[in-house]
């Protein structure tokens, strides 16, 4: 049986951990079981994984975006310095491709920027359900949720309500419920005025 970690290996350990993501590199690295590494993490209480992967996410798209944004600077200056037409210093083709390749990159810094909103939006998105969730939950547990009564209306009490509403008798009234088209129900809501021939 090998002998404890001290807290420098351990701290050695966590801090390579956070560099690599990956516990079993590290294990080898440092000749120790995986295990070992795992539980020196979480007990440093160091993120997880799949938090080291969103940051090593995030930094890659703002490095992405640093990089296509220079690129791009450098792109327009030359062809600022070289792509006068009256006095061309390189092919036409060649002059295509460079801003063909320069709007490509401002197409990459674009997709970057969609990429990083798209982010932000289903991340708040993710908080507001969690939100509306706990809160439904709150008020479930104090008794503050409303209950509605369901009113069941039969053809005679549609009927009647009708009658009191238009101050005239209903098509419902005046066909009977299975016989009231929708002409004759919607005549009695809003008069239509008969087509005039031209």
């Amino acid at each position: 049986m090998s002998s404890p970690l001290t807290p420098e290996q351990r701290a050695r350990l966590v801090a390579r951990y956070l560099e690599t993501g990956n516990a079993l590199a590290t294990a080898r690295e440092y000749d120790v079981d995986e295990a070992t590494v795992r539980r020196a993490v979480k007990r440093a209480g160091a993120p997880k994984a799949a938090d080291l992967h969103a940051r090593a996410c995030a930094r890659a798209i703002r490095e992405g975006r640093r990089a296509l944004t220079g690129t791009a600077k450098r792109l327009r200056a030359w062809l600022e310095q070289h792509g006068d037409p009256s006095a061309p210093t390189i092919e036409p083709a060649d002059l295509a491709k460079l801003a063909t390749a320069l709007r490509g990159v401002v197409g990459g810094v674009v997709e970057v920027d969609e990429h990083r909103q798209k982010t932000q939006l289903s991340r708040l998105t993710r908080e507001l359900r969690r939100a509306e969730i706990e809160l439904a939950r709150l008020k479930i547990a104090a008794g503050g949720v409303e209950r509605h009564e369901l009113a069941i209306v039969t053809p005679d009490d549609a009927a009647k309500a009708a009658r009191e509403v238009f101050g005239s008798p209903s098509a419902l009234e005046a066909h009977g419920p299975d016989e009231a088209s929708p002409q004759a129900v919607a005549g009695d809501v809003l008069p239509v005025p008969d087509p005039l021939d031209h």
